[in-house]
């Protein structure tokens, strides 16, 4: 089964692009402003999918560093900030450079081109969006299917299969249990990979935040980068 946002962009002249379609029948598709889902133990399945998911972040952490440092990777980058009339989606491809950072040494992309911002932080078992989920879920202590910020708030994590080398996660963010989703994150990751698409390499990446009180992803801030 795969589960992708689906996220209308209107513009003034009211035409309609798909960002990304939903491949799922009937199935339900998060949106900014909903209620967050519960918190729940993770299922037998949840459970395997989300292993093999941090496993793949976490043997990232070795191989990328030996293999694949100075590599150029391109990205399709695309952005709408939030604006009262609905800012128009801007895209661009932007070039990167895989290395780390000489202060915090974290792994990182360095980018070549500056049409438009690129997020740069990269995604492993410790660093990044799991660093509270996956660590805990590879020792077997975490058992449900959320954790508690430093800043109070929830993540409700969701796993599901991505075709059949790749696992999607979506990370829904609330002030409290069950309250209204004000962050969506999803990002799909090769858990299946070979040279040129490597175990634990983030194949896409969305970000959906929300705009003061408005609701709904066509009222969000978007951005979004994809291999």
């Amino acid at each position: 089964m795969r589960l992708i946002l689906l996220i209308s962009i209107f513009f003034n002249f009211g035409c309609m692009e798909e960002m990304l379609e939903d491949e799922v029948n009937n199935a339900e598709i998060p949106e900014i402003g909903m209620i967050n889902y519960s918190i729940d133990t993770l299922d037998s399945n949840e459970i395997n999918l989300a292993r093999s998911f941090c496993d793949s972040l976490s043997e990232k952490e070795e191989t990328f560093p030996r293999r694949y440092f100075g590599s150029t990777i391109s990205f399709k980058v695309k952005q709408r900030e939030c604006s009262e009339d609905k800012s128009e989606l801007k895209e661009a491809v932007i070039k990167a450079r895989l290395g780390s950072d000489t202060r915090s040494g974290n792994m990182r992309y360095f980018p070549m081109d500056f049409y438009l911002p690129l997020m740069t932080d990269i995604e492993t078992v410790n660093q990044g969006v799991f660093s509270k989920f996956c660590p805990d879920l590879l020792l077997n202590v975490q058992k449900t299917n959320s954790v508690e910020l430093d800043d109070g708030n929830i993540q409700v994590f969701r796993f599901l299969a991505d075709g059949s080398d790749q696992i999607m996660a979506q990370v829904l963010t609330s002030a409290e249990p069950e309250t209204e989703v004000s962050r969506i994150q999803e990002l799909s990751v090769v858990v299946n990979g070979g040279e040129t698409r490597p175990r634990g390499l983030v194949a896409r990446k969305i970000d959906l935040v929300r705009c003061g009180n408005l609701e709904g992803n066509e009222n969000a801030s978007f951005w979004s980068q994809e291999i």
